[in-house]
């Protein structure tokens, strides 16, 4: 093991990762472990890792690509008289999901990781005493502990309504300007997201919400409060409190996943010609020769993604919203995801995040955070987004990046910038590896050939897509229609631009002969 000790010391940076990328802490720890088990299965066969924190930042991201390429399927536990073992492929009624989930919540973490490695994960005796490196005999011992403890558990609850209880899991993200990440620390509490679950599809007393958890309201009244100043949760005049965000449900997941790729298929001439019309007009500017091979495919595919989403604005018309004035300073509307316990989803393997600027006074980066041929490097590291900017500035003027602000532990992970793409060497030299433009250069994409673009793209998309947004209207909980409507759209929405994309990706129309690192990020200098 000792060549493995290089490597965990990045557990926890590994899984803040995994985490960012999964949204939930069982697929993060899963898919850390799940690393982990690749890395000592290289170095059994001899592999040198020079460089720990790179490699094992690419080998998460990659099992977790290959992951969400296979057909979804849920591997759940039929756990009656006779709990299953050795592990074999198990399946388990969907009426009996809701109890398992909540069983295996009930398990201190001794017991509930292995038993979720094991008859969830599909990991051997042997594989889970690797990764937790404990004896195989005490991996048996705490299988064979949980299992009875979730029996007695079961016993004692068989007269409860189990769906009552079932634990939940909640995301948060935000539209517009957050000058404070408090809210989303205070939002990692697992009781937190309990309450934040029971109260979002309509209002409750601090009663309500307690019985809806089986919690004493001694426990969440602090919370509640708490929740309320953050601004995460509002109380009406009634007393009541609700979840002041846009979450998206499984049923969401499902809707928008399919509902946004029968569109693409069925008007697929329409996004096949948009994208050849934006790259020969990218190929058109004057400056388009400046750049070379790999800098231009870049270019070609950030302006791309910046025409669909900007088409997608347009036809929900979200110019016209305006986000309410925070505490914070901010001006900002939350949206996420709502959960059960347990769930994979098998609406994954593509995503795209909003068109997002960072930097300062003289140049910023443009960029989409993508999961086809990017490796998450915005998220390595949550302290280092904002710095990004900097440090490619940095990089391509000679300046210090420590006076621009860059932290030095992210100085020190330049090779894991340059494996995500955004640096290459040149004879022993690093260089900055996306489009550099200056101000009106980057005027002249955005606003005259991206705007032009879009608006043509809208012209021939509007129809369908308002037809099938105008369907959909009434999913949102109805205390929140009204608050949240452009929000709620842009949920429905929310699988668009990865089913335009993924969908030219997989028919070979969309990066057709690209075997490089690609993400979409162009560094504006003025």
């Amino acid at each position: 093991m000792d060549l493995m000790e290089p490597l965990l010391a990045y557990t926890d940076e590994i899984w803040k990762l995994a985490f960012a990328k999964c949204g939930n802490t069982a697929d993060a720890d899963d898919l850390t472990q799940e690393t982990y088990l690749a890395a000592l299965t290289a170095i059994r066969q001899g592999r040198e890792i020079r460089y720990p924190k790179t490699w094992l930042a690419n080998t998460m991201m990659h099992i977790r690509n290959n992951r969400l390429r296979e057909k979804y399927r849920m591997i759940t536990v039929s756990w009656g008289e006779n709990f299953p073992d050795p592990v074999e492929e198990i399946t388990i009624e969907p009426e009996e999901e809701i109890s398992l989930r909540t069983h295996i919540a009930s398990l201190t973490k001794l017991y509930r990781d292995v038993i979720v490695m094991h008859y969830i994960g599909g990991l051997t005796v042997e594989q889970i005493a690797e990764s937790l490196e404990i004896p195989a005999g005490t991996v048996k011992r705490r299988l064979h502990d949980g299992r009875e403890k979730m029996r007695k558990g079961k016993e004692k609850m068989e007269t409860r309504d189990m769906e009552r209880i079932t634990p939940m899991c909640v995301s948060l993200s935000w539209n517009g300007s957050m000058n404070s990440t408090e809210v989303f620390h205070f939002a990692e509490g697992n009781l937190v997201q309990q309450i934040l679950a029971a109260a979002y599809e309509k209002p409750l007393t601090d009663g309500e919400i307690a019985e809806k958890i089986d919690i004493p309201v001694y426990y969440i009244e602090d919370l509640l409060e708490k929740a309320v100043d953050l601004e995460i949760m509002a109380k009406t005049d009634s007393g009541r409190y609700y979840t002041d965000a846009c979450l998206s449900t499984t049923d969401d997941w499902e809707a928008s996943w399919y509902g946004c790729h029968n569109m693409v298929e069925s008007h697929l001439d329409i996004y096949t010609e948009c994208l050849y019309r934006v790259a020969e007009a990218v190929e058109n500017l004057t400056w388009y020769g400046e750049l070379n091979y790999r800098q231009q495919w870049k270019l070609k595919r950030f302006a791309f993604l910046e025409t669909i989403q900007r088409a997608k604005h347009l036809c929900m018309e979200a110019d016209k919203l305006e986000r309410p004035k925070r505490k914070d300073g901010g001006r900002w509307t939350l949206i996420g995801g709502i959960w059960p316990l347990g769930y994979v989803t098998p609406f994954r393997s593509l995503n795209l995040g909003g068109h997002r600027s960072s930097g300062d006074d003289g140049y910023h980066l443009h960029e989409f955070d993508t999961n086809i041929w990017d490796n998450g490097f915005r998220c390595q590291n949550i302290d280092w987004i904002d710095h990004i900017s900097a440090l490619l500035y940095a990089v391509h003027t000679g300046k210090d990046p420590i006076e621009l602000g860059c932290p030095a532990d992210m100085i020190e992970s330049m090779d894991y910038f340059t494996e995500a793409g955004l640096f290459t060497m040149d004879d022993g030299t690093r260089k900055v590896d996306i489009p550099v433009v200056n101000g009106e250069q980057w005027r002249e994409l955005m606003l005259d050939l991206c705007g032009r673009e879009a608006d043509k793209l809208r012209a021939e998309t509007e129809p369908f897509i308002r037809a099938w947004l105008d369907t959909c209207q009434n999913r949102l909980p109805a205390h929140l229609r009204e608050k949240y409507r452009i929000q709620w759209l842009g949920r429905v929405l929310g699988y668009y631009e990865p089913a335009v994309y993924g969908t030219l990706y997989d028919k070979g129309i969309h990066l057709a002969g690209v075997d490089f690192c690609c993400p979409p990020a162009v560094l504006v200098i003025e």
